[in-house]
């Protein structure tokens, strides 16, 4: 029994296999050819992203959001498929804004990959405006792709309470 694993370039619909075998004592028995149908691969990765709070790594209800400040997020992006996700882009969009993209990263199969990422909340957003942060990770190579979603509300901004003015606020 054999195990051959085929190129994934590979994209013709058949291909020709050489059996080439070699004996000692110097017998030199024939190569054996054969050709065999190609199916197409039934390995993807299946991805999914959850998002949690950067600051207190919980998972965010509906978060209070401060316009013209920025959000920390951590997305954690899971592939449970039966192969890796090679080119995976976290893209997250504020209020149907233009979307940011990161740079693309290899997630193994059963494994996960964690971002850190800032949203920048839109300071035209009115108080207590529903505010959607869009979350969408995607891998190029397979197409594959995962969503979720944050709504927060934009709060009043806070005061400072007495007394805990820092150096970096002031």
């Amino acid at each position: 029994k054999l195990t051959v694993t085929i190129p994934d370039g590979e994209s013709a619909h058949d291909t020709m296999l050489v059996l080439a075998v070699t004996e000692g004592n110097g017998a030199a028995p024939a190569n054996v050819n054969h050709r065999v149908t190609l199916a197409p691969s039934t390995a993807a990765p299946v991805l999914a992203v959850q998002c949690t709070s950067g600051d207190k790594d919980k998972k965010v209800a509906r978060p209070d959001l401060d316009a013209g400040q920025t959000f920390k997020l951590r997305c954690t992006i899971n592939n449970s498929g039966n192969a890796d996700a090679r080119r995976v882009e976290l893209e997250v969009s504020v209020a149907g804004g233009k979307p940011s993209r990161s740079a693309p990263v290899a997630v193994a199969m059963s494994g996960h990959f964690a971002f850190d990422v800032s949203v920048l909340v839109p300071r035209s957003l009115p108080i207590d405006a529903p505010v959607e942060i869009a979350i969408t990770v995607r891998d190029r190579d397979s197409s594959r792709s995962a969503r979720t979603s944050i709504t927060g509300v934009v709060r009043k901004p806070k005061l400072c309470t007495p007394g805990q003015l820092t150096q970096a606020q002031y």
